[in-house]
């Protein structure tokens, strides 16, 4: 079993388990949408939720290890060069493993909240952009558009500026070709050689 093979069955097992996690998602999802106008739907859910509530930071903590060894695992092991937008997913998920992981060991539902959900909804803003620009190209296209006509912008106001007053930074860009040679021409007068006439000032 070589390293192809490894990364290809590594991919597809976290891709069954994304899947799930999805359809859980839409299931409890659902599930609250009917307990708003069906009684024994919103008892069921309750009993679930105290069902899982002992083990609910663990199970959170598990996620956020796992996309986190997984991202590793794909950037590390298997040599995918992650973009931009993914290393900001990074930053938001990289923390939650060990705040997770230390709320869960002190059953800290609140600290857990207080510094987790900032970087969950951080990390599920990007994430949504992600898969819109991968879907869309032409949305990032034209940020980078716009971005660079910014810049070009900002060069062009930064020459008028030069051009209306350069001041010393004209001095700097524009040195004097003729300084060398006149330094040499004033150390040739003054050992009684032939002195330039610009050096005669």
């Amino acid at each position: 079993m070589d390293r192809t093979d490894v990364v290809d069955a590594v991919a597809l097992a976290l891709s069954v388990l994304a899947v799930v996690a999805q359809a859980t998602v839409v299931v409890v999802a659902a599930t609250a949408l009917l307990g708003l106008v069906w009684a024994p739907a919103r008892g069921l859910l309750r009993e679930v939720a105290e069902g899982l509530r002992p083990g609910l930071l663990w199970g959170a903590w598990g996620v956020a290890a796992l996309a986190t060894a997984g991202s590793l695992f794909f950037s590390e092991y298997a040599k995918f060069v992650p973009c931009g937008l993914c290393w900001y997913q990074r930053i938001a998920m990289y923390p939650l493993s060990v705040i997770l992981l230390i709320a869960a060991v002190r059953r800290d539902y609140a600290a857990a909240a207080r510094f987790g959900l900032p970087l969950v909804a951080f990390g599920a803003a990007v994430s949504v952009w992600h898969n819109y620009v991968e879907r869309h190209p032409e949305a990032r296209d034209r940020l980078l558009l716009d971005r660079r006509d910014d810049v070009v912008r900002g060069q062009v106001d930064r020459g008028a500026r030069l051009r209306d007053d350069p001041g010393p930074v004209a001095e700097r860009v524009r040195p004097d070709r003729h300084a060398p040679a006149r330094r040499a021409s004033r150390g040739a007068g003054a050992r009684g050689g032939v002195t330039a006439p610009w050096a005669r000032s």
